[in-house]
């Protein structure tokens, strides 16, 4: 399966890459709202046979996926790579920004990252994580402007799935709490 990275980095063909040391940057961190990091609560969810996100290389199915995630992060220059990974941990990306803003829910936080580490519904916008990669080639991304917009629509549909299971869990708690 061909996989997609993208990078402010400048890497050679052939070259492996291992995992970033920013990534551990918000292991602890807390966040405003006085909330624990996401990194933090998703790796003491982990189940043993994921790959942890702490010390992660991440890429996507699609060159159009990397370019609208590093726009998202408002990274204006950077290389697309082609990269093979030999074993991965695939999680639905935008779960991560849903599990921050429930945080107030211990239950729906709990439902989001059981549903990041095995997803059950089906999701358009997936991550995929691995110790390593090995750069296969440099891809043009030029070329792939226009499947940046469509992966920027399949995030939106992402969202909408997301709310919906929220609301979803939100009820079922309501239910169970009624006297």
């Amino acid at each position: 399966m061909k996989l997609y990275h993208g990078s402010t980095n400048h890497y050679a063909k052939g070259e492996v890459v291992g995992p970033f040391w920013q990534t551990r940057f918000y292991e602890n961190k807390i966040e405003p709202n006085g909330h624990q990091s996401v990194e933090s609560l998703l790796e003491q969810a982990r189940p043993e046979t994921k790959f942890s996100r702490l010390n992660a290389v991440y890429a996507f199915a699609e060159p159009g996926q990397c370019i609208r995630y590093l726009n998202g992060e408002r990274v204006a220059q950077f290389f697309l790579y082609e990269v093979a990974m030999d074993s991965t941990t695939i999680c639905p990306m935008l779960l991560v920004d849903f599990i921050s803003r429930y945080q107030s829910s211990a239950q729906v936080t709990e439902a989001l990252i059981k549903e990041y580490w095995d997803p059950k519904m089906e999701w358009r916008l997936t991550e995929y994580l691995a110790e390593s990669f090995q750069i296969v080639a440099e891809v043009d991304k030029n070329k792939y402007t226009m499947q940046s917009y469509a992966a920027s629509l399949a995030c939106q549909e992402d969202a909408k799935q997301a709310n919906e299971l929220v609301r979803s869990l939100q009820a079922s708690i309501k239910e169970i709490d009624i006297p």
